[in-house]
């Protein structure tokens, strides 16, 4: 059977929220999204995120979530790739690839005309993946503030 690319769908929110929490977990932190807001957002006519998900035979096997932005700098909405994640049983088998082929169309038809991201410096096996897909790498300090 064939791994199917497609925006996530209210039936998809089980499997979907165990996938982003292992992604939380596989880079040393904690998803605290609730189901329900997963819900709001999958569901929403407005939501404040894209979310597609890798799946095979209604097994989600990855994932990724795009938000649009503004660059004030460059005067032009861009694309924030918050999440690509692909379980370990299915890494090596192109799904993510075809996770960020999916993420650059959707973020080209949304009128963004860049594409941004960021992954732990320890994740070398991301680093070198999105290397290979043509992206170039900016070293940039990532902070935040709890509000």
């Amino acid at each position: 059977m064939p791994v199917v690319i497609r925006p996530a769908e209210w039936s998809d929110c089980d499997g979907l929220l165990a996938v982003i929490r292992n992604h939380a977990v596989f880079e040393r932190s904690e998803a605290t999204i609730s189901k329900q807001n997963l819900l709001s957002i999958v569901t929403g006519e407005n939501p404040r995120a894209h979310i597609f998900v890798a799946s095979r035979q209604n097994l989600t096997l990855g994932y990724s979530s795009l938000t649009i932005d503004y660059s004030l700098w460059r005067g032009h909405t861009w694309a924030h790739l918050d999440c690509l994640y692909v379980e370990p049983h299915a890494r090596s088998q192109g799904i993510g690839a075809r996770l960020l082929d999916n993420a650059v169309a959707v973020s080209r038809r949304l009128g963004a005309d860049q594409l941004e991201w960021q992954t732990p410096a320890w994740n070398e096996r991301a680093i070198a993946f999105y290397l290979r897909e043509g992206a170039s790498k900016q070293t940039k300090e990532r902070f935040s503030l709890s509000l």
